[in-house]
Order: structure tokens, then C-alpha cells, then sequence
């Protein structure tokens, strides 16, 4: 029987499931931003790329910018602004995963707001910062 012919016949038996027909995405990547010396647990989200969704609060605009960058999240974000180097509120943050099938276990470290603000990009924005 071919297959087109066997799909009513598989959904009626409720054999198939909207989830088997919906490929895997292409990239997922579990993103944590802390603040350094803090007791406090670090943020935490899932981005999923391809399609764009996760609970970021952002995924079409991070998956975006990753895109822009070829999926390397040391490059998202204004490298070209000045920030000054003292250290106030340093913030670490990491992204583990695949990006379009490459593994991703990158740890960035902001030391101060203005690195933050600039260089983190909508990638690491997930707190509402």
C-alpha cells in the first residue's frame, strides 16, 4: 500500500501523531546566566531553533542573531561599544547544546552591566535584562 494511502489509515487507528510528522530542530541550546559571587541559582531557558520556540522569551529574535553569527554565541551582540574593564555585577553565562548539528559548551563571563547590556545580545537576555 503506498504510504499516502496508509497515513488515514494510521491516523484513524491513532497510530500517528502530530509529533511524528514534526522533524527535530535543528538546534537547541540550554542557556544559564548567574550572577558571579551570588548564592542565588542562575537563570535558565531552553532556545530552540528551527523552529523558533522554548521558554526564552525572545527565540525569534535570539535564533535571529544566531543565525547572523553562524550559531557561535561568543560573537552575538555590539563588540564594537566601550565599556570600561573595572569589575561591578559580574554575570557568567553558558550554552550548552547543538547549534545545526555541532555540539555548543561555550562559558562567557560579563564583568560589569555594560558588557552585559552590549555583548550578551538577545542570545543571554533572559531574565528581562
Amino acid at each position: 500500500m503506498p504510504l499516502p494511502t496508509f497515513l488515514p489509515l494510521l491516523a484513524a487507528a491513532g497510530l500517528l501523531t502530530p509529533g511524528l510528522l514534526t522533524p527535530p530542530p535543528e538546534s537547541v541550546l540550554e542557556l544559564t546566566v548567574e550572577n558571579v559571587g551570588a548564592a542565588n541559582l542562575p537563570d535558565a531557558v531552553t532556545l530552540t531553533c528551527g523552529p523558533d520556540e522554548g521558554d526564552h522569551p525572545t527565540p525569534g529574535l535570539a535564533c535571529t542573531e544566531l543565525t547572523r553569527v553562524g550559531g557561535d554565541v561568543r560573537q552575538v551582540g555590539d563588540h564594537e561599544t566601550a565599556c570600561t574593564d573595572h569589575i561591578e555585577n559580574p554575570k557568567r553565562a553558558t550554552a550548552r547544546g547543538h547549534w545545526r548539528g555541532q555540539a555548543v559548551d561555550v562559558e562567557l563571563y560579563f564583568g560589569n552591566p555594560c558588557e552585559f547590556a552590549t555583548r550578551a545580545g538577545h542570545v543571554f537576555r533572559i531574565n528581562g535584562e
